[in-house]
């Protein structure tokens, strides 16, 4: 009987916490933002050592929003912004970094290069 209650509540048990681990939408304190990005060659503030794929991308702005200790929901890249055909550090790619995060965290993400849209 134990291993039987064990198989089932222990899985439970597991589900359970998870779910409260996860970071969702409604742990952020405030109103949601949205911000974006544009990517530019080489003038972005994450390390950009030959960063091809979008998932690459994600873990540096990742990276680089919890060192600016930046809650955020819904990093996403998209590919609908301006690419400009130039290789100067301040022509942009096309790709565009998005993300949800408390209006609280506003004037350091705008200080830091970041537009509210």
């Amino acid at each position: 009987m134990r291993i039987v209650v064990f198989k089932f509540v222990l899985p439970l048990i597991i589900v359970f916490l998870s779910i409260l681990s996860c970071e969702s939408e409604e742990e952020l304190s405030g109103e949601l933002e949205d911000f974006f990005r544009a990517e530019t060659y080489c003038a972005d503030p994450w390390e950009q050592n030959n960063i091809d794929s979008d998932e690459e991308l994600k873990e540096q702005v990742s990276e680089y929003l919890n060192n600016l200790d930046i809650s955020y929901y819904d990093l996403k890249i998209t590919h609908d912004g301006e690419k400009q055909f130039c290789f100067a550090c301040h022509c942009t790619s096309g790709r565009l970094i998005r993300f949800k995060s408390d209006r609280v965290n506003q004037e350091i993400l705008l200080e830091n290069g970041f537009q509210m849209e």
